[in-house]
């Protein structure tokens, strides 16, 4: 089943059995999920909404790079950038 991720100013938009929004603001950590795989079979990344996981699959990528990694740049990004300040 493909997977789209729309992302907007303020968050994320995909399908996980109905369509969600998350606001990055509600994402309290996240992290690549390696269940053992070596790194180049990696492709899902797991998001702690406000205490629920959400399991965004990022398939894609060449033989020697995987989407994944670049997106998880992006989100380490977009929530340093929507993080409240002190």
């Amino acid at each position: 089943m493909k997977q789209s991720i729309v992302i907007t100013e303020l968050g994320m938009v995909f399908c996980d059995h109905v369509w969600r929004f998350v606001a990055f603001a509600q994402v309290r950590s996240f992290r690549l999920v390696s269940d053992g795989l070596e790194k180049l079979a990696m492709s899902d990344l797991r998001l702690d909404v406000d205490g629920a996981p959400v399991v965004l699959r990022v398939a894609g990528g060449g033989p020697k790079h995987r989407d994944v990694f670049e997106f998880y740049r992006f989100v380490r990004g977009a929530m340093h950038a929507h993080r409240p300040a002190p």
